[in-house]
């Protein structure tokens, strides 16, 4: 952490956004101890949460209709006796959001929620405001990568290193989409939609062969024979076979 996020002289402190899979007790703790904040969702099994914000969600009717209980905009906040910094909330949105933050504000603000196509003000305690603000832009990466198009949840493989290479291939691939759509906008024009991109870029890609790429010349090292008409031959029925 320390490399990631050496200390800085205008501010001294930093904050930390997590999602639920890193959130804990103990690492809120630890990241204080190294002068930085975190916010972050939460599982409610993690060990030193406080259960008395865990709420599930409910639906009752009311005139013939299914409303949700607690209503949107409802929260539980929860503070450490020991630490006084951490917090524990639940803030309730379409489901149940359960956070820690350790140097969060509790006062309250509003969030702009989409309800029935519309956007409307939705009250929530100032933490909720800053994690969406510095969340959002690793909540789309993933969407991109996890729930579109992936070639690491597309391919099963029993290879263990076989899993990451792929994520990191998925990872490729978002980050060349999202260079495309940055680069049309700064020349005005409309960027290709995510399923375009990539059918363009995979016909990129099967049109490449070996002629394709430049041979480099190094000093020092002897060049390649070269190939005879024969060896092409031979490259060219295998190539074919394996068409076929």
């Amino acid at each position: 952490m320390n490399v990631l996020c050496p200390p800085s002289p205008t501010s001294p402190w930093r904050l930390v956004i997590t999602d639920r899979f890193y959130t804990s007790v103990k690492l809120a703790l630890e990241l204080l101890h190294r002068r930085m904040y975190l916010t972050g969702t939460i599982q409610t099994d993690r060990a030193g949460y406080a259960k008395e914000v865990v709420t599930a969600k409910k639906t009752r009717t009311v005139n013939k209709r299914k409303v949700m209980v607690p209503p949107q905009g409802t929260t539980k906040i929860a503070q450490n006796k020991q630490f006084p910094q951490l917090t524990a909330a639940m803030w309730m949105d379409r489901n149940p959001v359960h956070m820690l933050s350790s140097g969060g504000s509790r006062e309250p603000v509003t969030v702009m929620r989409r309800i029935h196509g519309n956007l409307q003000p939705i009250p929530a305690p100032g933490l909720v405001r800053d994690y969406h603000r510095w969340m959002g832009g690793v909540d789309i990466h993933d969407q991109l990568r996890m729930q579109r198009y992936s070639v690491q949840l597309a391919y099963k493989t029993r290879k263990y290193y076989k899993t990451p290479f792929l994520g990191l291939v998925d990872m490729a691939l978002v980050n060349a989409f999202i260079v495309h759509r940055l680069y049309r906008k700064q020349i005005n024009k409309r960027p290709m939609k995510h399923y375009a991109f990539l059918e363009m870029l995979m016909e990129q890609l099967l049109a490449v062969d070996e002629d394709t790429f430049v041979e480099i010349e190094v000093s020092g090292m002897k060049q390649p024979k070269q190939k005879s008409a024969r060896h092409h031959h031979q490259e060219e029925q295998i190539r074919r076979n394996r068409v076929l």
